[in-house]
Formats: structure tokens, sequence, C-alpha cells
């Protein structure tokens, strides 16, 4: 997620990305998918992208 996000693109379309091929995957294998699976997929994105965005550390100053 953040190596794609390095490379220009969103970490909430990256992360909602690699959650919904995980989630199709799953599926594909025979797992179910319920509501909390398909919200989780959707929402982790624009969470993670938020909060990181909150987290970022500047860079160091010399005291």
């Amino acid at each position: 997620m953040t190596g794609l996000a390095a490379r220009g693109h969103s970490i909430r379309a990256m992360r909602t990305a690699i959650e919904a091929a995980a989630l199709l995957l799953g599926w594909l294998l025979g797992g179910t998918v319920g509501i909390g699976t398909v919200l989780y997929a959707v929402g982790i994105g624009p969470i993670a992208q938020y909060f990181i965005s909150k987290l970022e550390v500047g860079p160091c100053v010399a005291a």
C-alpha cells in the first residue's frame, strides 16, 4: 500500500484495491462474504488515508 502510494497513487485507492482483491480471492476459494467483510474492504482505505495523514512525522530539526 505505501509502496504504491509512493509512486503517486492515493493510499485510499490502493488499500481499497488490495482489500477488494483479497475479498474476491477469498470468495472464489469458497469463503463466506458478509456485510461486515464488504464494509471493511470498502472502509479501510479512507480510514487509513485519514489517519496516516494525521500521524505523518515531519523532518527532524536538530537542537
